[in-house]
């Protein structure tokens, strides 16, 4: 079977594992945050997310019982209201069909993502873990401060100032068409 490392428990990377491990992948999250679920303090991020279709079809494909779940908890926004700066306000839609997007809880939709992951036997969620390298040379090796672990595919998820995202991004692409 072969092994992803997906570094980052957010959205992006619960997803990615959860599709991954749909497709009989033997999956490992690395986090370097503790368990959001853990968090005495869920105000974190206030500004709800914007859920697109694509990522509603994004999780009815992993999951349609997961999809509905997040569906009963989603309000609806069909438009925006544009501020004119002599103080009028103006409501427009986003869509000539009524088309719109998805308001949700950012923080609620990790923690069903994570708890889904839970339920899944091919992924595994390691939390204070920091990358500190990873190299590409032969099969990708990721560093860590107490270890260093090789995967099939790495998949950085972690945002911004990740390590991940300062390797050569073409190498990270090309290693993952070899390694589908």
């Amino acid at each position: 079977m072969k092994t992803v490392a997906i570094v980052g428990a957010g959205l992006v990377g619960c997803l990615a594992a959860l599709g991954l491990e749909k497709e009989g992948y033997d999956v490992t999250i690395f986090e370097l945050r503790d368990d959001p679920r853990k968090s005495q303090n869920k105000q974190l991020r206030s500004i709800n997310l914007a859920v697109s279709n694509r990522g509603i079809n994004a999780l009815r494909y992993v999951d349609p019982k997961l999809c509905d779940k997040v569906l009963e908890r989603v309000i609806p926004m069909t438009g925006r209201m544009i501020h004119h700066v002599d103080g009028k306000q103006e409501s427009q839609q986003y869509d000539i069909d009524g088309q719109g997007i998805n308001s949700i809880d950012r923080s609620y939709l990790n923690d069903l993502l994570l708890d889904e992951i839970d339920s899944k036997s091919n992924i595994k969620v390691v939390f204070n873990k920091k990358l500190i390298k990873l190299d590409l040379q032969n099969d990708p090796v990721l560093y860590f401060s107490d270890d260093s672990q090789t995967f099939d595919l790495v998949i950085g998820a972690d945002g911004k100032y990740t390590k991940i995202r300062h390797k050569d991004l073409i190498a990270i692409v090309d290693l993952a068409i070899e390694n589908l």
